[in-house]
């Protein structure tokens, strides 16, 4: 007997102009997950791709181990850059779009992997 193929289109749980339900997300507290010492082996560090890592609480206030030791002027100034690379991003991909440039990848979402060791040094 032949197995009848079937198409599936999933539904969105929300539509453009819907308010979105998040309510199956399971936020953790700020600080819920340890940070693994600097010289831990890769099978104690499996589990990490997968969690929810928040080193901020809900009023802001930095929690956890995964906290920066970092001066709040130093942490303003990569944000600042970071936001410079989106800000640049964005238009070198409009002119790439429009052939003004022949190549360009975007960075979005890996900003910081750009800006940080830059300010490190």
């Amino acid at each position: 007997m032949e197995k009848k193929l079937r198409f599936y289109v999933p539904e969105p749980k929300a539509r453009p102009g819907d308010v979105p339900d998040f309510s199956q997300i399971t936020i953790p507290r700020a600080g819920n997950v340890e940070r693994p010492p600097i010289d831990a082996s890769t099978e104690t560090l499996r589990h990490l791709p997968f969690e929810l890592i928040r080193t901020l609480n809900s009023d802001g206030i930095p929690k956890g181990e995964w906290q920066p030791d970092i001066p709040a002027s130093v942490l303003k100034k990569i944000y600042k850059y970071m936001c410079l690379t989106r800000i640049f991003d964005d238009r070198m991909f409009r002119a790439q779009r429009q052939g003004k440039t022949s190549f360009f990848l975007k960075s979005r979402g890996e900003e910081a992997l750009g800006v940080v060791p830059s300010i490190a040094l």
